[in-house]
Protein backbone atom coordinates (compact mmCIF):
# COMPACT_ATOMS: atom_id res chain seq x y z
CA UNK A 1 0.00 0.00 0.00
CA UNK A 2 1.14 3.45 -0.67
CA UNK A 3 1.80 6.14 1.99
CA UNK A 4 -2.09 7.05 1.59
CA UNK A 5 -3.21 4.00 2.00
CA UNK A 6 -4.34 2.97 -1.62
CA UNK A 7 -3.38 -0.24 -2.67
CA UNK A 8 -0.57 -0.06 -5.96
CA UNK A 9 -1.22 -2.04 -8.98
CA UNK A 10 2.07 -3.59 -10.25
CA UNK A 11 1.41 -2.14 -13.73
CA UNK A 12 2.04 1.39 -11.65
CA UNK A 13 5.27 -0.25 -10.66
CA UNK A 14 6.46 -2.18 -14.39
CA UNK A 15 5.38 1.68 -15.95
CA UNK A 16 7.53 3.54 -13.29
CA UNK A 17 10.55 1.39 -14.00
CA UNK A 18 10.33 1.69 -17.73
CA UNK A 19 10.47 5.35 -17.27
CA UNK A 20 13.59 5.09 -15.04
CA UNK A 21 15.32 2.77 -17.29
CA UNK A 22 14.80 5.02 -20.29
CA UNK A 23 15.13 8.84 -18.91
CA UNK A 24 11.84 9.15 -20.84
CA UNK A 25 7.95 8.68 -20.79
CA UNK A 26 7.80 8.55 -24.73
CA UNK A 27 10.82 6.23 -24.79
CA UNK A 28 8.92 3.95 -22.03
CA UNK A 29 5.66 4.27 -23.35
CA UNK A 30 6.89 2.75 -26.60
CA UNK A 31 8.34 -0.15 -24.60
CA UNK A 32 4.99 -0.89 -23.07
CA UNK A 33 2.74 -0.61 -25.74
CA UNK A 34 1.25 1.66 -24.83
CA UNK A 35 0.19 5.83 -25.46
CA UNK A 36 2.33 8.37 -23.85
CA UNK A 37 0.04 9.83 -22.02
CA UNK A 38 -1.11 6.51 -20.15
CA UNK A 39 2.21 6.43 -19.24
CA UNK A 40 2.04 9.54 -17.74
CA UNK A 41 -0.98 9.50 -16.03
CA UNK A 42 0.40 6.32 -14.48
CA UNK A 43 3.53 7.95 -13.31
CA UNK A 44 1.20 10.83 -11.75
CA UNK A 45 -1.03 8.08 -9.96
CA UNK A 46 2.45 6.40 -8.37
CA UNK A 47 3.68 9.66 -7.34
CA UNK A 48 0.08 10.50 -5.82
CA UNK A 49 0.11 7.23 -3.79
CA UNK A 50 3.40 7.40 -2.19
CA UNK A 51 2.81 11.40 -2.08
CA UNK A 52 6.59 12.01 -3.53
CA UNK A 53 7.60 13.48 -7.28
CA UNK A 54 9.51 10.57 -8.32
CA UNK A 55 10.58 12.58 -11.93
CA UNK A 56 11.50 15.93 -12.88
CA UNK A 57 10.20 16.94 -16.06
CA UNK A 58 12.85 17.91 -18.61
CA UNK A 59 12.42 19.53 -21.89
CA UNK A 60 13.62 16.06 -23.48
CA UNK A 61 13.03 13.41 -20.99
CA UNK A 62 12.85 13.03 -17.19
CA UNK A 63 15.17 12.88 -14.44
CA UNK A 64 14.85 10.43 -11.60
CA UNK A 65 14.70 12.02 -7.97
CA UNK A 66 16.73 10.68 -5.31
CA UNK A 67 13.24 9.14 -4.50
CA UNK A 68 12.53 7.25 -7.86
CA UNK A 69 16.12 5.67 -7.83
CA UNK A 70 15.63 4.52 -4.00
CA UNK A 71 12.86 2.96 -5.63
CA UNK A 72 14.14 1.91 -8.63
CA UNK A 73 16.92 -0.10 -7.27
CA UNK A 74 14.26 -1.38 -4.52
CA UNK A 75 12.08 -2.80 -6.95
CA UNK A 76 14.04 -3.50 -10.17
CA UNK A 77 15.18 -7.31 -9.41
CA UNK A 78 11.75 -8.61 -8.01
CA UNK A 79 9.58 -6.94 -11.57
CA UNK A 80 12.30 -8.22 -13.48
CA UNK A 81 11.67 -11.50 -11.65
CA UNK A 82 8.25 -12.15 -11.74
CA UNK A 83 8.33 -11.27 -15.53
CA UNK A 84 10.78 -13.78 -15.98
CA UNK A 85 8.79 -16.23 -13.87
CA UNK A 86 5.40 -15.72 -15.69
CA UNK A 87 7.13 -15.89 -19.38
CA UNK A 88 5.87 -11.77 -20.01
CA UNK A 89 8.25 -9.58 -22.48
CA UNK A 90 7.52 -5.96 -22.53
CA UNK A 91 4.63 -4.68 -23.68
CA UNK A 92 0.56 -5.47 -22.34
CA UNK A 93 0.58 -7.94 -24.96
CA UNK A 94 2.56 -10.66 -23.23
CA UNK A 95 0.79 -10.09 -19.67
CA UNK A 96 -2.69 -11.25 -21.36
CA UNK A 97 -0.99 -14.06 -23.36
CA UNK A 98 0.39 -16.03 -20.78
CA UNK A 99 -3.11 -15.96 -18.88
CA UNK A 100 -4.63 -17.36 -21.47
CA UNK A 101 -4.73 -21.76 -22.29
CA UNK A 102 -2.78 -22.42 -25.17
CA UNK A 103 -5.93 -23.58 -26.93
CA UNK A 104 -7.23 -20.30 -26.30
CA UNK A 105 -6.46 -17.32 -28.73
CA UNK A 106 -7.31 -13.77 -26.53
CA UNK A 107 -9.77 -11.79 -26.94
CA UNK A 108 -8.66 -8.87 -29.93
CA UNK A 109 -9.41 -6.46 -27.21
CA UNK A 110 -6.64 -7.83 -25.11
CA UNK A 111 -3.85 -6.12 -27.55
CA UNK A 112 -4.88 -2.87 -27.26
CA UNK A 113 -5.94 -2.86 -23.40
CA UNK A 114 -3.07 -1.65 -20.94
CA UNK A 115 -5.34 -3.04 -18.29
CA UNK A 116 -4.71 -7.06 -19.21
CA UNK A 117 -2.92 -8.89 -16.50
CA UNK A 118 -2.71 -12.36 -15.03
CA UNK A 119 -6.18 -13.96 -14.40
CA UNK A 120 -7.90 -10.95 -16.42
Amino acid sequence: MGKSGMAISLDLFRTFLAVHRTGSVTAAAHTLGLSQPAVSAQVRALETALERRLFDRLPRGVAPTPAADELARRLAAPLDALEEAVGAGPGPEAWCTWAVPPSCSPPASCARSSRCSPGA
